[in-house]
């Protein structure tokens, strides 16, 4: 009830801001300046907003299928990278194609990345026909149990983000030059699912967690990794 009262108080936030006012909230100030600079689309706002409160009124059952958590993904990640574009002053439809396959790879991956932390609170975001077919239940993965059936259906999520990253670089060389710093994220996925194959595709794996070794060490050739896209 708390998170659908914070998302009202953003969609009328939202719409204050786009009508040239906005409450006494440090965010909310900063966000009416980027509006009244860069004139992005209210669309691409209510799309975030509406997108997750149908997450939270879904509760706690998984999403049906696979391409349940690429619209989940469309309407958050690939939305906010609509924005960027639009407050980098780039408006056009190959940047748009680029970001849509790109915020879909990010956002697959952050819930793949989520997995163990949501599982241990009894949520899950991984579909439930791939459960299904693979034989993994809701309960097995709530008790955090790997398992090669459970490592197949992430592996299924994993690809189709693999997928998408690799359609969203299909785009490379025909983009403005303001597109390439907002579409940088795409290192980050690449590196993480990089790093799920290496553990056999077991969200579970200890060297997956935040605040592990490895992790630590991602993080580190993660900034490497973006200032060499940025310098190139």
């Amino acid at each position: 009830a708390l998170a659908e009262m914070r998302l009202m108080f953003w969609k009328e936030t939202v719409r204050d801001i786009f009508q040239g006012k906005a409450p006494p909230q440090p965010v909310a100030r900063a966000l009416l300046k980027v509006v009244q600079d860069s004139r992005p689309s209210k669309m691409w706002f209510d799309r975030i907003l509406s997108t997750r409160v149908e997450d939270l009124q879904r509760g706690a059952s998984p999403p049906e299928d696979l391409k349940s958590i690429e619209a989940y993904a469309e309407g958050t990640s690939s939305a906010l990278l609509y924005l960027l574009l639009q407050t980098a002053g780039v408006r056009d439809t190959t940047s748009d194609h680029a970001a849509s396959h790109v915020g879909k790879a990010l956002g697959l991956c952050t819930l793949l990345r989520g997995t163990a932390h949501l599982a241990a609170r009894r949520t899950c975001y991984l579909p439930a026909d791939l459960m299904m077919k693979n034989g993994v239940s809701q309960e097995s993965l709530y008790r955090g149990e790997g398992s090669q059936e459970l490592s197949d259906v992430v592996f299924e999520v994993a690809s189709t983000a693999k997928a998408h990253l690799h359609q969203g670089r299909a785009f490379l060389g025909k983009l403005p030059n303001e597109a390439y710093p907002v579409l940088l994220p795409t290192v980050h996925p690449d590196m993480y699912l990089d790093a799920l194959e290496k553990c056999h595709f077991n969200v579970f794996d200890p060297s997956l967690a935040p605040g592990s070794r490895s992790e630590a060490l991602k993080q580190i050739r993660l900034q490497i990794n973006i200032g060499w896209h940025a310098w190139k």
